[in-house]
């Protein structure tokens, strides 16, 4: 109020392409893409099936069909509020997944939901994370 001081925002420590970069480096392990789908009753799955919905997002995030890489739930509920349909998906960064290239992931998605017969426009949310942070197993 009254200053004439402009805010100057922090410079980055490092740009995002070379963080992504570098993590992909640092981690040599496979780690699955989560792709967790929560729907409505009256959304339901019967007009979602699986088996495509697999196999195109094998195809959207580079991940062979067959290897077992991806990983697809489907969680039904209730309700929900505000979207009756969500793909909540999380994978690990690598240098390929630019916010661009995820964002036509979304957009991608949407058209195939659309395709299914589906009215609904599912809320699509993808976070990518860090893979030297994970740990997993298959027991």
């Amino acid at each position: 109020f009254g200053s004439s001081v402009a805010f100057k925002p922090a410079a980055p420590r490092e740009p995002a392409r070379i963080r992504i970069a570098l993590r992909s480096r640092l981690s040599a392990t496979v780690a699955m893409p989560l792709v967790k789908v929560f729907a409505t009753k009256a959304v339901g799955f019967t007009r979602l099936p699986a088996a495509p919905l697999y196999s195109k997002l094998c195809d959207l995030f580079k991940v062979p069909a067959g290897a077992g890489i991806l990983q697809l739930i489907y969680c039904p509920a209730e309700d929900m509020v505000p979207d009756p349909l969500v793909l909540d998906i999380r994978g690990k960064a690598k240098p390929d997944r630019t916010p661009e290239a995820m964002q036509t992931v979304c957009r991608d998605l949407e058209t195939f939901v659309k395709d299914q017969g589906i009215t609904e426009v599912p809320r699509v949310r993808i976070e990518l994370y860090d893979p030297t942070l994970q740990h997993a197993n298959k027991g």
